[in-house]
């Protein structure tokens, strides 16, 4: 288990995807929810840095 509150993290978590990703809100657990919200982010930050790759721009965090 991580360390932390989890409860606060779920909470946000919630919140988020209720308010900014409503289509994945009507999935009926929060670990569906929140499998669906992941794969979504991935694959926007995947994309993201593909294009800025495209135009010769990494930042050093992103070569990590």
């Amino acid at each position: 288990d991580s360390p932390g509150r989890r409860d606060i993290t779920l909470t946000l978590l919630e919140f988020v995807i209720k308010n900014y990703y409503p289509q994945f809100h009507q999935l009926p657990t929060i670990q569906e929810r929140c499998e669906a919200f992941f794969r979504e982010l991935t694959l926007r930050t995947a994309r993201m840095i593909a294009g800025w790759q495209c135009v010769g721009w990494v930042h050093g965090v992103m070569n990590t």
